[in-house]
């Protein structure tokens, strides 16, 4: 019984937020990106994929900041901050620009980190509960 609300628990979570496709129409895109503001994109182009942080357009173009930080940094030294000022050691973001005509896919994240976060404490409570009740 545990196992599977935990399994549900797990799945109910990565359900929770994803990445949704936006109608790849130039207006729209740049509509979406002006009017709903995400944190983050991504944008698939017929040759690369990238994940900008921070969108916004400027002409017939998405600009936005790419982590390029590498695997190594990230795997060794991943919550490592330098000094004082609270800057992680690992980021490393470039301004990075894609032609509106380039776009292939733009999705975005579905989900709220509240509901997430609620979505956790729900699963978490339920998993308790089902282990003190035996």
């Amino acid at each position: 019984m545990k196992r599977v609300l935990l399994l549900v628990g797990v799945i109910a979570l990565a359900s929770c937020a994803t990445w949704q496709p936006v109608t790849p129409t130039s207006m729209s895109l740049a509509q979406f990106v002006e009017e709903d503001r995400p944190e983050r994109v991504r944008v698939t182009t017929q040759l690369a994929q990238w994940e900008l942080e921070d969108p916004s357009v400027e002409g017939d173009e998405i600009v936005g900041y790419v982590d390029e930080s590498s695997f190594l940094c990230r795997a060794l030294f991943g919550n490592y901050y330098e000094g004082s000022s609270n800057k992680d050691a690992c980021e490393n973001f470039v301004a990075h620009s894609v032609s509106m005509a380039d776009i292939v896919t733009l999705e975005t994240r579905k989900g709220e980190t509240t509901e997430r976060i609620l979505m956790g404490v729900g699963v978490m409570a339920g998993f308790m509960l089902a282990t003190i009740r035996k």
